[in-house]
């Protein structure tokens, strides 16, 4: 009897040694601030890229620039909205069916707004 209690009394500490360490709620990786502009920056540089090569398609990948664009402000992270709201006005262009050239004057200011994000604030 005796090797049975202690057989016992070790499984249970084992088994409340195991539920101690575990959580009920998985452990969620935070983000820095820096990663987040660095994975919009690059989901913008692609929209462009693309909006370039294939034209045709460029509003329906807008709409999802705009969708993480959206994310970001309404998470609270303002240095995004005129990115965003460059993207409003881009996706008007679309809609109105503008010339190449208006389109393209929009793409660059969009690139060069998403290129600030990564500038340091002026002292």
């Amino acid at each position: 009897m005796k090797v049975s209690g202690m057989l016992t009394r070790l499984v249970a500490i084992v088994v409340v040694g195991a539920l101690a360490g575990c959580s009920s709620e998985p452990e969620i990786p935070t983000i820095s601030t820096s990663q987040v502009v660095q994975n919009t920056q690059a989901s913008i540089d692609q929209f462009i890229r693309e909006a370039k090569a294939a034209p045709a398609s460029a509003p329906a990948k807008l709409e999802l620039l705009l969708e993480l664009l959206n994310g970001r402000v309404n998470d609270g992270n303002t240095e995004f909205t005129p990115v965003r709201d460059t993207a409003v006005a881009l996706q008007e262009l679309y809609k109105q069916k503008a010339p190449a050239p208006k389109i393209d004057a929009k793409l660059a200011e969009l690139q060069q707004q998403s290129q600030a994000l990564a500038a340091p604030p002026a002292p």
